[in-house]
């Protein structure tokens, strides 16, 4: 959010990993026109799969500040009744928003999917949908079956680190440690799963217990203390989590031609997320970004947008293919497909942030710019 001319570093990654679901998201369509990617616009073939595992990790981090903090505890506690709020809460903000989008989109916009399809209306009410039978109008929501398993787990998973790290007398080394084997855990589990032959997308990519690493990794940045993070280091991490996206995205495009890439990006990359991320996080913590110009300018209106896109991130992975799918049609095919592909872009991006602040509205019923709990991801 923007305050006092500020704007918190976890909401500028959250807003870059929705832009790279969307912007890879939408060559799905433009491939229909001619558009292919190649050595001069491979930058747009931003890594949508590693925007999800930094969605968890966030989540996972956001989620166990809630119960660090005492947000989601009753005196301090973990209670039955507590932790029903928190399930209901989360049932409230996420759950019925996605019913409503998925089932209305369908019944408007794809109507025979669900007789075609029967059995999926009840996946979706159940969070158990996995993109199988597959619609573009519902392509996005099983994320959210993974992530309200995720949520499930929430509670237990951060009673657990509390209890474990309550009493040791050097946190920060126990923490580590147990950071470490999480990362390595997850990365042998996945290749483990590769060497089964098990269905990527359908075994390792979509199941909530493939991806409680990338959630762990982010509530252990709670429980690391630092001192005071020397101002030199916090842009040397930025910097090296910029790099590692704009590498993965390169290794995302080399994949079409090499095995090995394709491998490396499904398999190794989440694991390498989780080894940045929470200490992006840990380096930015109560260390906001400041603004450098005036109450008024570029600068100032530039961080207000991250505020609302922040704010409304949610609906707009929603409903983005939704918008994609639709306007597509009335996309004229051009000799110059590269111009095509990115009027596409941006036509999408505004009628698609456009409907995600409506929706926010008449889901949240409160100001766009109001700050939030921001537990979307």
């Amino acid at each position: 959010m923007v305050a006092n001319n500020k704007v918190t570093p976890i909401n500028i990654m959250k807003n870059a990993a929705v832009l790279c679901v969307f912007i890879l998201h939408t060559s799905i369509y433009s491939s229909q026109f001619g558009f292919t990617f190649n050595e001069h616009n491979w930058f747009l073939k931003t890594p949508a799969w590693s925007a999800v595992w930094i969605f968890f990790i966030l989540s996972g981090n956001l989620i166990g500040k809630g119960f660090y903090t005492g947000k989601y505890k009753e005196n301090g506690q973990y209670t039955l009744k507590s932790i029903l709020k928190f399930y209901t809460n989360r049932f409230i903000k996420i759950g019925i928003p996605t019913w409503i989008v998925s089932i209305v989109s369908v019944l408007l916009l794809e109507p025979k999917y669900f007789f075609d399809n029967k059995g999926t209306i009840l996946h979706i009410l159940t969070f158990t949908y996995k993109n199988v039978p597959a619609s573009n109008m519902i392509g996005s929501t099983w994320y959210v079956s993974t992530l309200m398993w995720l949520y499930l787990c929430a509670p237990f998973l951060m009673l657990l680190l509390e209890k474990t790290f309550a009493s040791v007398k050097n946190r920060n080394r126990c923490v580590l440690t147990l950071y470490i084997c999480v990362i390595i855990s997850g990365m042998l589990i996945r290749l483990g799963l590769y060497k089964l032959g098990l269905d990527w997308s359908s075994n390792i990519y979509v199941p909530f217990y493939c991806n409680l690493d990338l959630y762990i990794g982010g509530m252990l940045a709670n429980f690391i203390q630092l001192s005071s993070p020397k101002k030199t280091f916090m842009p040397t991490i930025l910097i090296i989590l910029i790099g590692i996206i704009i590498v993965n995205t390169r290794i995302y495009y080399e994949s079409d031609f090499n095995a090995i890439c394709l491998v490396i990006s499904q398999y190794i990359f989440p694991s390498i997320y989780i080894c940045i991320i929470p200490i992006y996080i840990c380096q930015f913590t109560n260390n906001n970004l400041p603004e450098k110009a005036a109450h008024k300018g570029v600068l100032h209106n530039l961080l207000k947008f991250i505020e609302i896109f922040s704010n409304i991130s949610f609906e707009f992975y929603l409903t983005h293919c939704i918008v994609l799918n639709e306007i597509a049609a009335y996309i004229n095919p051009c000799t110059n497909v590269e111009f095509m592909h990115i009027n596409l872009i941006i036509y999408a991006f505004l009628i698609t942030f456009t409907l995600s602040l409506l929706l926010h509205y008449c889901f949240y019923k409160m100001p766009i710019t109001r700050q939030n709990d921001n537990t979307a991801y």
